[in-house]
C-alpha cells in the first residue's frame, strides 16, 4: 500500500513536470508587471483645494452688520411709506384748510406734519424686521458656504478612499 501512494506521488509530480513550461514563468512576470503599471500613482486630490477654498471663504467672511441705507428692501420700503406719507400729509393739510374755508392755516400744516410723520415712524418701526430678515439671508449665505464645503470634503473622502481600495486591490493580486 506504502509502495502504491508513492508510486501515485511520483505519477503526480511527473505529470506536473510534464505540464511545467518555461513560458509559465514569463506569463506570471508579465501578469505581474501589468499589475504593478496599472498600481495607481500618488494620489492626486481633485476636490481638496475647492474644499480648503469654501472653508477659507467661510471662514474670512465679514461679521454681520446691517446698514438700512444700504438694504434693497428698506430703500423699496422707504420710498413707499414716503409716497404714503406725502399723500395722507396733502390730503390732512386739505381737509383742514377746507374746515377754514380753503385757506391753509398752522393747524392744517401741524396735522398734515403729523400724518406725515406716522407713515415715516411706521418705516422706523419695520428697521427691526428689515435687519432681522437680513440676519437670516447672512446666515442662508452661510449655511450654503458650508454645505458646499461639506459636498467638496465628501467627494475627496470618496476619491481618496477609492485611490486605497484600488491600491489594495493592486497590491493583494500581485502579492497572489
Amino acid at each position: 500500500m506504502a509502495k502504491r501512494n508513492k508510486d501515485e506521488e511520483e505519477l503526480r509530480l511527473r505529470q506536473e513536470a510534464v505540464a511545467y513550461q518555461p513560458d509559465d514563468t514569463q506569463v506570471l512576470r508579465d501578469r505581474v508587471n501589468q499589475l504593478v503599471a496599472q498600481t495607481p500613482t500618488e494620489y492626486s486630490s481633485r476636490y481638496g483645494q475647492m474644499a480648503d477654498a469654501a472653508m477659507t471663504r467661510y471662514a474670512n467672511r465679514p461679521a454681520f452688520q446691517y446698514n438700512a441705507k444700504n438694504d434693497p428692501n428698506y430703500a423699496a420700503y422707504a420710498g413707499e411709506y414716503t409716497r404714503l406719507g406725502r399723500t395722507a400729509m396733502e390730503d390732512t393739510m386739505a381737509r383742514a384748510a377746507a374746515l377754514t374755508g380753503g385757506y391753509g392755516n398752522s393747524y392744517a400744516a401741524m396735522a398734515g406734519q403729523n400724518a406725515y410723520n406716522s407713515y415715516i415712524s411706521a418705516l422706523a418701526a419695520k428697521v427691526p424686521e428689515l435687519e432681522q430678515m437680513a440676519y437670516q439671508r447672512y446666515q442662508n449665505e452661510g449655511n450654503d458656504m458650508l454645505n458646499l464645503y461639506e459636498l467638496y470634503a465628501n467627494r475627496e473622502a470618496q476619491d481618496y478612499n477609492r485611490y486605497n481600495d484600488q491600491l489594495a486591490n493592486n497590491r493583494q493580486q500581485i502579492s497572489m
